[in-house]
């Protein structure tokens, strides 16, 4: 009897069992497949956006970093043929430097290749732009004393402008004389600094931190191969002021002395 029972018992499930896999699924059955579903392609897209972020990010700084390893190797290659040009030598001897918040001017000799051999006047800018990103920018002109002036005043034209740095960056200059302490702007005219700063800074999302230290060239002006003129190895690179001639004293006219006047008195008598 129990024996039975169990049987029937058996044969009803199965058959309840074929019944519903001949109906299908539930509707509770499928919406329960299809919240579990969209929770599992959310979270997958999640991951792959999260990846997305990191190779883009990764590749930014990457490009970045290098685009500033270029922009390092043409500022040393400057630094290092500057030269030490003085002008106004008869009245108050000033380098051929300009270093403001936003740009630096000064000479550099250009190598034959891959331009045009000689002396040039180069100047770094930050242009600014409206959409928020920066530049860096390197102009040149062949060099010329008659263009020393605007040149350094900042309104003189100049040409071959090529970007060094670009993109959603900040860049500011920085100017130092011993390497301890920097200042925006450098306003000494007989003496140039020993260090620039090109400090380059991400934005937004862009984070990317750098800074270029460069030194400048130390040699010594043509003055100091002779024995005059406003050389800088005995004072610590400073230019001095130009040496000015004494003043000649008016020398006093000669007159006759008493023992001579009386000398003459006596002859004049005597005759």
């Amino acid at each position: 009897m129990i024996r039975r029972v169990r049987q029937q018992a058996t044969e009803r499930n199965r058959l309840q069992a074929a019944d519903r896999r001949r109906r299908g699924f539930t509707l509770f059955e499928m919406l329960v497949s299809l919240v579990v579903l969209s929770l599992t392609m959310g979270l997958v897209a999640l991951s792959v956006g999260v990846m997305s972020d990191g190779w883009g990010r990764g590749g930014t700084a990457a490009e970045i970093h290098e685009m500033v390893g270029r922009a390092n190797d043409v500022l040393s290659r400057d630094f290092k043929s500057l030269r030490r040009i003085v002008v106004d030598r008869q009245t108050k001897p000033r380098f051929v430097f300009a270093g403001t918040p936003v740009a630096i001017t000064y000479v550099v000799r250009e190598p034959p290749y891959p331009t045009e051999p000689g002396l040039y006047i180069v100047r770094l800018s930050i242009d600014r732009r409206s959409d928020g990103t920066e530049r860096l920018m390197r102009s040149r002109i062949p060099y010329h004393p008659d263009r020393i002036a605007t040149t350094l005043a900042g309104t003189g034209p100049l040409r071959d402008s090529v970007p060094l740095i670009e993109g959603n960056l900040g860049v500011q200059f920085g100017y130092s004389a011993d390497g301890t302490t920097w200042q925006p702007g450098w306003n000494d005219t007989r003496r140039n600094p020993q260090l620039i700063r090109v400090r380059v800074q991400g934005k937004g999302s862009t984070r990317v931190p750098t800074d270029l230290v460069l030194r400048l060239a130390i040699d010594a002006e043509a003055d100091c191969t002779g024995t005059s003129g406003p050389c800088t190895i005995k004072s610590d690179g400073r230019l001095q002021e130009a040496a000015q001639a004494p003043e000649e004293k008016p020398q006093p006219s000669a007159k006759p002395s008493a023992d001579a006047a009386t000398g003459s008195e006596r002859r004049g008598g005597e005759r």
